[in-house]
């Protein structure tokens, strides 16, 4: 069957993007740098128009200053989420129609705008100046700033690709009887207490809490730094339990809970502990709290290009960074040249933790460029000398980028996150972490709902065995225990 013209535009375009993500894999000799710097362009231009989805109505009227195209269907957070699920998830209208609510034809009206709203504004005239500065920042040389280079754009190419488009994602899942549901949650917040205290005794076993289970397989979902660990493990978690099966799938963690709270899953790995808003939800749907079990420290390192001098940043330094516009590098003793901001979209658990760490719970600024995929973030910061962002370090081994030190109130010259040995191999600094000196430290958890089952409760005992928490360090991991 031939496919529509907008079938075509969401291929070409979900192509471009997937291709965008895995520049990594290609040598020089197979795809030249100058076309991994177009790709990952094409991504951040595409990413940039979806953000802007979320601006009130009102300041809409910003495209006309840059000659953008509105959608035509005016609820642009419902379009933003239709093509957020296309783009990230790769859903299909069925999942689409679930998840908004919506009809089915309703589903296939809402990708349709999203599509059209992509492949209308999506340019190719220079997508490079959009990675290059003006004035990109030098190493500093014989205690002097260094003169800034020029760098030439790659020449242009094609004048638009007016059948571009990706579909992402964000939707407000609805709130009926908030009155009802918040005095039910409240007359349950003795029992959740008591049951989140039972469960998080860290070293107990918690076989012996659990109920019997239906189910030979454990579904988990969530954050990849624990699903790595999770997938070198699975051999020998069934060895130890002939019979059951782990189904691994990478997510952000807001996605993972709210699959959790749905009984989708039965476990969610994430970077975060859930919200008052999400335990409330559990309850309200399905009576079932929520229960958050340690599995692991990580640590959340702040990235540059290795061609930028500074070498240290305080909290405050970053909570400036990412919460004032048009900040540059010279407010920092850097040169004279605009910061680059990036960082996940707001369903990363990491993104959550950063925000409250760093901007005690306020919002980034809106020139804080929002991408879903942490290698695109990461080629990103390796091309730019003017980026900056932030990841677990566990994302960011094995790359091309100058990890910071960051300054406390007891050493201004920074604790840094990571140890070098002679070799020049990287690994987390663990003494750091688990006496809490590194500022930007954290817990992994497997997040449950209501009562735990045998298989569940087996997986997170055996997540919290001496055998794997001992080698938690090669995945830049610190095991919970002393």
């Amino acid at each position: 069957m031939p496919l529509s013209e907008n079938e075509i535009k969401k291929k070409i375009v979900l192509s471009l993007l997937d291709f965008s993500t895995h520049t990594d894999l290609y040598s020089d000799d197979e795809v030249s740098p100058s076309s991994k710097k177009e790709m990952l362009a094409i991504a951040l231009e595409v990413n940039k128009l979806i953000k802007n989805l979320s601006l009130p109505n009102n300041e809409m009227e910003l495209y006309k200053q840059g000659n953008y195209i509105k959608p035509r269907n005016k609820n642009y957070l419902r379009v933003k989420r239709a093509a957020e699920l296309v783009f990230f998830y790769k859903a299909d209208l069925n999942v689409i129609s679930m998840d908004l609510g919506v009809s089915i034809s309703e589903a296939s009206e809402l990708s349709d705008v999203a599509i059209e709203y992509i492949s209308d504004n999506l340019k190719l005239n220079d997508f490079t100046k959009s990675l290059i500065s003006d004035k990109p920042i030098k190493p500093k040389q014989s205690g002097t700033r260094s003169q800034t280079a020029t760098q030439q754009p790659l020449p242009p190419q094609s004048k638009s690709i007016g059948c571009m488009a990706p579909i992402l994602f964000l939707v407000l899942l609805g709130s009926i009887g908030y009155m009802i549901y918040d005095r039910f949650f409240m007359n349950n917040a003795t029992q959740l207490t008591s049951l989140m205290n039972e469960y998080r005794s860290d070293n107990r076993q918690l076989a012996s809490l659990s109920v019997a289970s239906k189910s030979k397989e454990i579904v988990i979902k969530g954050s990849g730094a624990l699903i790595k660990v999770f997938e070198d493990y699975k051999t020998g978690f069934r060895i130890d339990n002939p019979g059951l099966n782990l189904n691994l799938q990478v997510t952000d963690s807001t996605v993972a809970i709210n699959d959790l709270i749905d009984g989708k899953i039965d476990v969610a790995s994430c970077s975060r502990i859930p919200t008052v808003a999400e335990r409330k939800k559990a309850v309200k749907l399905s009576n079932k709290e929520l229960v958050d079990h340690k599995i692991a420290f990580d640590v959340v390192v702040v990235i540059v290009n290795k061609a930028n001098p500074i070498e240290v940043l305080s909290v405050e330094d970053l909570q400036k960074i990412y919460s004032k516009e048009a900040i540059r590098w010279r407010d920092f003793q850097g040169f004279d040249a605009p910061i680059k901001k990036y960082s996940k979209t707001f369903e990363h658990g990491t993104v959550s933790f950063f925000k409250e760490r760093v901007l005690y719970g306020d919002a980034f600024s809106n020139d804080v460029t929002q991408i879903y995929d942490i290698k695109q973030i990461l080629d990103l910061v390796e091309n730019d000398p003017n980026a900056i962002s932030f990841a677990s370090l566990s994302d960011v081994k094995n790359r091309n980028v100058k990890i910071l030190n960051i300054a406390t109130v007891f050493d201004d010259r920074g604790v840094s996150p990571v140890t070098i040995d002679v070799n020049g191999n990287v690994s987390i600094a663990v003494d750091m972490v688990k006496q809490g000196q590194y500022p930007l430290s954290r817990y992994l958890y497997l997040v449950t709902a209501g009562k735990l089952t045998t298989n569940v409760a087996k997986f997170i005992d055996y997540m919290r065995s001496g055998s794997v928490q001992s080698k938690l360090d090669k995945y830049s991991l610190v095991s919970i225990y002393d």
